[in-house]
């Protein structure tokens, strides 16, 4: 089972994009892939068409309350989900005299065995103890870098808290792959981003994910771009960029 954060500390990435739509593209008869829905927004929840969660199972999980493999579910699109929510954001307090609390979710996720070939945790966009957690709990990180001016700075903030949370470490994260997002060929502030990411950082992914509406009526829709619009632009580049970090894994 290999463990894979979708990390950016900046929110509006298309961070919980990604990670559905990888999830939806690598979930085959020959690989199975479960989403951990890890931010209090439950973007990717509702990515998937679970509306109304609250996080509480997740919560329950990391409080021992519940057996990990209890709080699954599968969605529509046929990628299995545990759900986030709001009740997230608090579970660091309920858990303040836990000794080792950061290391909880690898300990569950552990719990699962050979259960999944790729697990994918949707971290939420801001340091913390949820953040902490998933680094520790994944054997490598994906890195969405939307194409506009402070993405240099994005990125190199990112890597500043992996190289801090790799301190606890027995070993270093991999790192799986950057990968421009929300790109658009017309912006030649987007097209000068792009050339920079990838002649100053050797993991960024050849893959650019353009931007591109079905995306976003996708996630209206609750369902990954691969089952709503499957010969768009977006379904094309997040099949592209499966293919390209699956070679990395």
């Amino acid at each position: 089972m290999t463990v894979i954060a979708v990390f950016s500390l900046k929110g509006g990435t298309g961070k919980s994009t990604a990670a559905v739509n990888l999830a939806a593209a690598w979930d085959t008869k020959k690989t199975s892939v479960l989403v951990v829905d890890f931010d209090s927004q439950g973007s990717a929840s509702k990515h998937f068409g679970v509306y109304g969660t609250d996080g509480s199972e997740m919560r329950d999980v990391l409080l021992g309350k519940r057996d990990i493999s209890d709080a699954i579910v599968s969605t529509e699109s046929g990628v299995d989900l545990i759900t986030g929510g709001s009740w997230l954001a608090d579970v660091h307090a309920l858990l303040f005299d836990k000794p080792l609390k950061e290391l909880l979710l690898k300990r569950r996720l552990a719990e699962l065995g050979d259960g999944y070939d790729i697990v994918i945790i949707d971290c939420p966009p801001s340091p913390g103890f949820l953040n902490t957690s998933a680094l520790l709990a994944a054997d490598g990180v994906i890195i969405p870098v939307e194409a506009e001016a402070a993405a240099v700075d994005g990125l190199l903030q990112a890597l500043k808290f992996i190289e801090g949370v790799d301190e606890a470490r027995e070993t270093a994260l991999n790192n799986y792959g950057v990968f421009v997002c929300k790109y658009d060929s017309r912006n030649s502030l987007a097209h000068d981003v792009s050339n920079t990411l990838h002649k100053s950082f050797p993991s960024v992914c050849k893959t650019i994910v353009r931007r591109n509406v079905r995306v976003a009526e996708a996630y209206a829709h609750g369902m990954p771009v691969q089952k709503f619009a499957p010969r768009s632009s977006g379904s094309n580049d997040f099949a592209a960029l499966a293919k390209e970090l699956r070679n990395r894994i």
